[in-house]
Formats: structure tokens, sequence, C-alpha cells
């Protein structure tokens, strides 16, 4: 088994499903770009893990007390962005880093740092 499918196994063994909504980068009206876009975007179901950061980690600027930081494994989408929402529950979380943590060429996992 390689690496990859590790992190997915143990992402979809501890993890919970939660939407990844795109925005959507087609205009509503091109005449009016600043009315911004059409549609709300694309909704993707994903397996997510959240976890809290230390106590030592929360500097109260560029981590304040709760952010969260989301485990998705890579296999499973692309190209996640600070543009996009992670929707888990009832609790809609801002993404304000999105890392993918890819040794070599083999892309293994997606780290965010989010804030509701």
């Amino acid at each position: 088994m390689a690496l990859e499918d590790t992190a997915v196994k143990l992402i979809n063994k501890f993890g919970r499903s939660a939407a990844l909504l795109r925005k959507s980068d087609v205009l509503g009206d091109p005449a009016k770009p600043w009315d911004g876009a059409a549609t709300e975007g694309v909704s993707e179901t994903v397996q997510a893990v959240f976890v809290n950061y230390k106590g030592q980690q929360v500097d109260g600027t560029v981590i304040q007390a709760g952010d969260m930081q989301c485990l998705i494994a890579a296999k499973s989408t692309t190209g996640i962005g600070t543009e996009d929402t992670i929707v888990d529950g009832t609790r809609k979380w801002r993404i304000l880093s999105a890392d993918l943590i890819q040794p070599g060429t083999i892309e293994y996992l997606w780290k965010l740092q989010v804030r509701s």
C-alpha cells in the first residue's frame, strides 16, 4: 500500500464528511464584474479530519483561538484555495491557508488552516 493510500484510509476512518464549497469564477454580468459570481459555486463532499492547534501554536495573530487544522487526502480533491470554504455540519469555515503536502511528485495531503 502506497503512502497516499494510507492517508486516504486514515482520513476515511477517523474523519467525517464535510462540504468543500468551490468559489465560482463565472461572472453574473461580465459588464459589472464588481457584482460577483453568478452562483455560489460547486459543492464537493470530502472526508476531513479537524484538529485543534496546540496552545503554544496559538499566537493571537496568524493562528487565533478557535482556529482549526483541517486535513483532507489529496487523492480526494484537487486545487484547494483560500477562496474556497469548508462546511462541517452547520459550521462554515473560511480557509486561511492551504498547503499541499507533496514530497517529490506524489500528492499526499491537504493541510488547511480554517477559521469560523
